[in-house]
């Protein structure tokens, strides 16, 4: 066969009720493709096992072809399937010196040879990468750049008077990425023990306003610091979302007591 295209992965989108999803590039055997199941708002990875998770039909151990994976349960919009070339890094054929020349086997083995050029061009084109003149860049360099790339706040915000109800903060997401922890600080005063809801409002885009939320108890000391969200579980925050920070009082806390957070955030992985 001949390898006219460059494809060696392919991406579907769950719908609760697809199971079929073709691989669109060619390969020999079914151990040479890979399956993973990517959690959209948990931005985890699982690797499918063959037979356990997912059957393969098609493909050709003689010439290569494309084929279809079969996943044995249903997955929703949450969910997206990925199919990748997997092809071992070796070289099975043994050519005999005087040997029978049977072009086909030869050719399978040039396939083959642009399957695994395919499969780390793949992984390559998702790493970052410096400019051609940086020969021997530091990681703090790398480090500045990827930051440059990203470009991910971590928000400082003070919402003044705790005794008001303040908005005290807005972002506009500019890639995707997960509100991993906001930590709190109240100074300046002297709290109570009252509660303060620290609450996170996201627009997504094309969903309504959700709110996020969490309750924490301010001790009679100048700075107090507790981590966001309470349950430890990072929230999801699609490109072009709108991120709105802003507390509301429950209890008592006395006037002149100033509150703020920082917000940090992880960008998603590729």
């Amino acid at each position: 066969m001949s390898i006219a295209s460059e494809t060696a992965k392919v991406i579907y989108t769950g719908n609760n009720s697809a199971v079929d999803f073709p691989v669109t590039f060619k390969f020999f055997e079914s151990s040479e493709i890979a399956v993973w199941l990517y959690d959209i708002a948990a931005d985890t990875y699982t690797l499918l096992t063959l037979t356990t998770h997912y059957t393969v039909a098609g493909g050709s151990a003689t010439e290569g072809a494309t084929g279809t994976v079969t996943t044995l349960a249903t997955y929703t919009s949450a969910k997206k399937i990925i199919i990748v070339r997997s092809v071992p890094f070796t070289q099975p054929v043994d050519l005999e010196n005087q040997g029978r020349w049977y072009p086909q086997v030869h050719e399978n083995e040039f396939d083959r040879l642009v399957q695994q050029i395919q499969q780390l061009k793949e992984q390559v084109d998702r790493a970052y990468k410096v400019g051609l003149t940086d020969t021997n860049p530091s990681v703090n360099e790398l480090l500045d750049k990827l930051s440059d790339l990203i470009r991910l706040p971590v928000l400082k915000l003070f919402s003044g008077d705790a005794q008001d109800t303040v908005v005290f903060g807005q972002w506009t997401a500019n890639v995707d990425c997960y509100l991993e922890e906001m930590a709190l600080e109240a100074f300046g005063g002297a709290p109570t023990g009252a509660d303060l809801i620290c609450q996170v409002k996201i627009t997504r885009p094309g969903d309504a306003e959700v709110t996020e939320a969490t309750t924490f108890s301010l001790p009679a000391t100048d700075t107090y610091i507790q981590a966001f969200p309470a349950t430890a579980t990072s929230i999801y925050v699609p490109q072009d979302s709108v991120v709105k920070f802003f507390f509301s009082q429950v209890g008592s806390v006395l006037p002149g007591t100033n509150v703020g957070v920082t917000a940090y955030f992880r960008p998603k992985r590729l």
